[in-house]
């Protein structure tokens, strides 16, 4: 490790530092806890994490920006990140951070202007706001938290796992080995960047809230149900928490069903507890509801027919989908560069738990004698998986388990995966308790061993595809081993205690030899892509910043041809297209054409971009920019000579170099690393048409397309009045407009006029915008489509623009209903003593 130094290990020191808590928590307050097992669960997400958390790289794959424009020269030094983790540095980091800054500010993360014509923060499910296991890492640079993160996903997942199966009557060496396949599994590991994974970590940490406030409970176990139901609630992922809400919902109607107790009581204590939750968390639950209705995603799955899979997640047999669950590397892996299985190798591996798991869950079918939770668990495992390997042509019209079906099947295997670590654990425990492997439970193990060789021998790979031989007979030989292993070493008769931990070594293995190459860290040096460099120095408009100079038509070091007069070199904290843009964009928005620049990334470096690259892009500024359109990809944006680019205050493009492109645009930079263009006729985020056109129903967007100049003339929403019976003009001449103040969801400017005008903007509105004429109320209307407009009366004016969504404000009214009553259930009951007990009173 060259140049390493101690902090490098502060993020390893940080998560230490944490989980070192939890595991005094933990002893101190709820279930003893061995130290063996309580270092095992330690050591297993830093051996994961190990280069992110100890040696200074980054755990976010950055390296993916350095196909695109303006990074295509930056060398990559040696990454060599996931392909299917572009997600993470494309959209999900920029969202992170937002909020992060936007924390760090003292305001609340509510609007992200750097993205499309602004749009919800606070609502965005992938900006994942107040989730708990990223709120722990805030005190670390940007670069570590989400290796904290990581970490801290697989420690819960062990941990509350074993607490959880313990709590239940199981053996150590049976709590481990369910503990260790759920926190290794696909889904936790391959998933551990992404929301959808962190759903999936809290189920367990919610079942065994559940168990200690079963009966008589403490404020510590309220607490921890309150804090479980918390965290699985803001983990950022709609279909996972639902799915999660399903497996917590069998889980305790089955434990309800099963006991000898008052069931009255103990589901009404659920209940509370778990409402008590939920308005804490409503502040975020609320307006994410909102703005998830108001999304192009919710459009499109509105428009598709019920018989139809969703989003094509379960368009390919069942066949394949079949054979990735037995063995994920018997249809390639996306990680060595061929994959032919129905989706991709994260959605079709997530149920994988290893061979050892599988054998033992198998052998579980053959008993009659079993744990009640252990039967709802089997049984809710099947019907997961069935609704992933099911035709999507017969299990989508149903009522209910159609409905659940369209959110995405792929997503139930993380319950599946929990359901599956369960049940092996509780077969484990029995066997150890002296019970033999049943002939029906020996027929399903050689069942799934020809499983598993169907899997390889039936599908090779298609015409044109990388066999990935060795990978693929590698992972075949491994898994028959190990099912033959665990096959011979549940057959024996003694020293069974011993042979229980060879098992959970099997399994840790398998899982980890599987699993641990899925997370690749790349070096430090690519943190600077996250925006961590310096200001550049400021230069005159039109001039490139300050670069070292080569003879014309040299590059330092290369024998690559450059123009002439052309900067060559690139800083390795920032390129120089980016470092100019951001010295001279001030408030106005900037875009990369084709695929420079991707969409959401130039928040890194406090740039704004009309392109959205998320799930919850609106669906009506999807449509505003539909004569754009010019890609495959959704925010592929093209037509720079198109007006609406005036409309949406795009000031400066960043182009491939030497790409040439239409009137009005003017080269204002040329670089290596990529040419930077003007669009002088750019409207202000804010500003006054001269004219005003009523909207009276059709195409909007088509009107968009075809009008000329947004400056002249806007399409208004009708209000009624007399004065849009026909075409508005303006009279006067001499109407202002003075930026005096904003941040993300404020803003503040000086109106004057001589007579009435309508104010529009380029502002998204999705109800929650508010405008205030001198500190009091003012009606607003729609402008050109989406966008924040409203009629000024003559005179000097202050406006005040603030987003303030109402359902967030409800929400706040909740949460502080919410800690109220949470104050009350986290107080200490006080006995009354009885009459015997009085003081004084003889015995």
């Amino acid at each position: 490790m060259d140049g390493w130094s101690l902090l490098d290990a502060l993020p390893g020191a940080w998560f230490l530092a944490l989980a070192l808590l939890l595991v005094v928590i933990v002893r101190r307050t709820y279930d003893p806890l061995p130290r063996r097992i309580a270092l095992l669960a330690v050591l297993l997400p830093l051996g994961l994490f190990a280069p992110s958390l100890l040696a200074g790289r980054v755990q976010v794959p950055v390296d993916f920006l350095l196909a695109f424009d303006p990074w295509r020269q930056v060398e990559s030094p040696g990454a060599a990140a996931h392909p299917l983790q572009g997600d993470l540095p494309l959209l999900l980091q920029p969202a992170v951070q937002k909020v992060r800054s936007e924390t760090a500010a003292g305001r609340w993360p509510l609007w992200n202007e750097a993205v499309g014509a602004g749009m919800p923060l606070l609502a965005d499910p992938q900006a994942q706001a107040f989730q708990p296991l990223l709120l722990v890492g805030y005190p670390l640079a940007i670069r570590a938290g989400p290796a904290v993160a990581a970490a801290l996903k697989v420690l819960l997942a062990f941990l509350f796992s074993f607490l959880l199966l313990r709590r239940q009557g199981l053996t150590s060496a049976a709590a481990v080995i369910g503990a260790i396949a759920f926190a290794l599994s696909g889904f936790v590991v391959l998933w551990s960047g992404w929301p959808l994974g962190t759903t999936a970590v809290w189920l367990p940490v919610v079942l065994y809230g559940l168990l200690r406030t079963e009966s008589e409970p403490r404020t510590a176990d309220r607490c921890l149900l309150v804090a479980a139901w918390l965290g699985l609630l803001l983990s950022g992922h709609p279909q996972g928490i639902a799915f999660s809400c399903c497996g917590v919902a069998l889980f305790a109607a089955s434990r309800l069903w099963n006991s000898s107790t008052a069931r009255t009581p103990t589901a009404l204590r659920w209940l509370g507890l778990g409402a008590i939750a939920g308005a804490l968390a409503a502040p975020v639950l609320l307006p994410a509801w909102q703005a998830i209705a108001q999304s192009e995603r919710q459009a499109v799955l509105e428009r598709l027919n019920p018989s139809l899979p969703h989003l094509g997640e379960a368009g390919e047999g069942s066949s394949e989908r079949l054979a990735a669950r037995l063995a994920p590397d018997s249809l390639g892996d996306h990680r060595w560069g061929s994959y032919w299985g129905p989706v991709n190798s994260l959605e079709d591996g997530g149920a994988f738990v290893s061979t050892t798991v599988l054998v033992l869950a198998l052998t579980a079918f053959g008993r009659r004698q079993r744990r009640p939770q252990e039967v709802a668990a089997g049984w809710g495992t099947v019907a997961a998986l069935a609704l992933t390997l099911l035709p999507p042509a017969l299990v989508a019209p149903l009522p209910v388990v159609g409905f659940l079906f369209r959110l995405g099947p792929q997503r139930l295997l993380g319950v599946a995966a929990f359901g599956l670590c369960y049940v092996a654990a509780c077969a484990l425990d029995r066997w150890l308790r002296g019970e033999e492997i049943r002939k029906t439970g020996v027929v399903l193990a050689g069942l799934l061993a020809a499983g598993i060789l169907w899997a390889f021998l039936a599908h090779p790979p298609p015409a044109g595809r990388d066999p990935l031989t060795a990978l693929r007979n590698l992972s075949l030989a491994l898994q028959l081993g190990l099912l033959g292993a665990a096959a011979a070493l549940l057959l024996a008769r003694r020293g069974r205690p011993r042979i229980a931990w060879v098992l959970c070594a099997l399994v840790g293995t398998e899982l980890l030899v599987a699993h641990g190459p899925a997370n690749p860290s790349v070096p430090e040096e690519l943190a600077t892509l996250l925006g961590a460099g310096a200001p550049a120095k400021r230069v005159a408009p039109g001039e490139s910043a300050p670069a070292k100079r080569v003879a014309p038509g040299e590059r330092e070091g290369s024998k690559k041809r450059v123009a002439p007069g052309e900067t060559t070199e690139i800083p390795p904290e920032l390129s120089e297209p980016l470092r100019w843009l951001r010295e001279h964009a001030g408030g106005d928005r900037v875009v990369g054409l084709g695929l420079a620049l991707p969409p959401n990334t130039a928040s890194f470096w406090g740039l704004s971009d009309p392109r959205v690259n998320n799930p919850l892009e609106p669906a009506a500024y999807r449509r505003a920019l539909r004569s754009l359109h010019a890609g495959a990809q959704a925010w592929e944006l093209g037509r720079a000579e198109s007006p609406l680019w005036d409309l949406l205050n795009v000031r400066y493009f960043l182009a491939p170099r030497g790409q040439p492109q239409p009137a009005p645009l003017a080269l204002r930079l040329r670089h290596p690393s990529g040419w930077v263009w003007e669009r002088p006729t750019a409207l202000r985020r804010f500003f006054l048409p001269r004219a005003v056109e009523t909207y009276r129903g059709g195409s909007w967007p088509d009107w968009l397309a075809a009008n000329p100049d947004f400056a002249a003339i806007a399409l208004v929403q009708s209000d009624g009045s007399a004065r849009q019976e026909e075409r508005w003009r303006a009279d006067a001449t001499g109407a202002n407009l003075f930026f005096k103040e904003h941040d993300a969801a404020h803003w503040t400017v000086e109106f004057s006029a001589p007579e009435e005008r309508f104010w529009a903007s380029s502002l998204y509105q999705d109800g929650g915008w508010n405008l205030l004429l001198n500190e009091h109320p003012h009606p607003w209307l729609l402008a050109n489509g989406p966008f924040l407009g409203a009629w000024i009366p003559a005179g000097t004016h202050r406006l005040t623009l603030l987003y303030r969504p109402r359902l967030h404000a409800f929400g706040c009214l909740l949460a502080a209903l919410g800690l109220t009553l949470f104050a009350n259930a986290a107080r200490p009951r006080s006995k009354i003593p009885t009459t015997a007990e009085w003081p004084g009173r003889s015995r």
